[in-house]
């Protein structure tokens, strides 16, 4: 018994006529007559019977239908669900992202791709961005949305969605908490609240950027999410260098900072594995550089 074999069974079931059945499966009709006649024979069944006009269900074929018409529906539900996951239209995808990109990039992008594919399932996961890059390698999360530049070379392919540049982070009653801009130099004897070893991208850009304006930081505290560093400075334990994230207001001032006249730039970009074939994965891909206006 095959599933073209029911199909055909399903229609002729319908149009109760041989010709009817088959112009509308698109085949000839002595070619349905045989498909049908081998059908009754495996089930050692009339499923017709034959008259002038066409031909009637047998009270087998009226016991045999809807069971073929569920076998036809769950078939065409399985080629449904196929192509949906083949085409990227379902199935489910799992996102890292850095706790800075939660403020603004990884909501703008849930969002549009939610209204594209509505039928995917993300499974979105903060975590810190070595550890996206880890868990993209290892094939325990899909994608990672990351900060750039990378403290480490990795085997992923890398995409640049937003750059920034730096702010530093002052307690209000900062000496600077009011200019418009800041020397890093200046600094140089300020308290620094720093990014831990897990966070090596940012701890580097920061130890980097105050050493070439002259000095090492003096740090008071270490913390691994933006947010607590931000919340460090605002007990006035210290400044910070973070990205440039709307709304930093309440018991802290953000200030843009230069580092020997020049803005020090950062940016996020999204990871992924290198030749990944997953219709999924390049459709997030692709919408994020259409999103974000970023080039292939």
């Amino acid at each position: 018994m095959e599933l073209r074999q029911l199909r055909q069974f399903v229609v002729l079931s319908r149009t109760l006529n041989f010709r009817r059945a088959a112009e509308q499966l698109n085949i000839a009709q002595p070619p349905l007559s045989v498909s049908i006649a081998k059908l009754e024979a495996e089930l050692n069944a009339k499923l017709f019977e034959r008259h002038q006009r066409g031909v009637r269900l047998t009270p087998a074929g009226d016991a045999a239908l809807p069971l073929a018409q569920e076998a036809v529906a769950r078939a065409e539900d399985i080629r449904g669900a196929v192509g949906a996951v083949v085409s990227g239209k379902n199935g489910q995808l799992r996102i890292g992202f850095v706790s800075s990109a939660s403020y603004h990039l990884a909501p703008k992008l849930t969002a549009a791709f939610r209204s594209v594919y509505p039928d995917v399932e993300l499974i979105l996961e903060e975590a810190r961005g070595i550890e996206c890059i880890q868990r993209v390698e290892t094939n325990s999360l899909d994608l990672g949305i990351v900060r750039t530049p990378l403290a480490e070379a990795t085997s992923l392919s890398l995409t640049p969605l937003e750059k920034s540049d730096l702010i530093v982070a002052l307690p209000r009653n900062h000496r600077f908490a009011n200019d418009k801009i800041v020397r890093l130099e200046a600094l140089a004897e300020d308290p620094f609240i720093l990014y831990d070893r897990t966070v090596p991208g940012m701890r580097s850009l920061v130890l980097l950027s105050c050493q070439s304006a002259g000095f090492i930081p003096k740090v008071a505290h270490t913390a691994a999410q933006i947010h607590t560093v931000l919340s460090l400075v605002k007990t006035g334990l210290g400044v910070a260098l973070a990205p440039d994230i709307e709304g930093l207001e309440g018991q802290l001032r953000s200030v843009p900072v230069t580092c020997r006249g020049k803005a020090i730039t950062v940016g996020l970009s999204l990871v992924r594995r290198k030749r990944e074939m997953s219709k999924l994965i390049t459709n997030f891909w692709d919408l994020a550089r259409q999103v974000t206006a970023s080039p292939a």
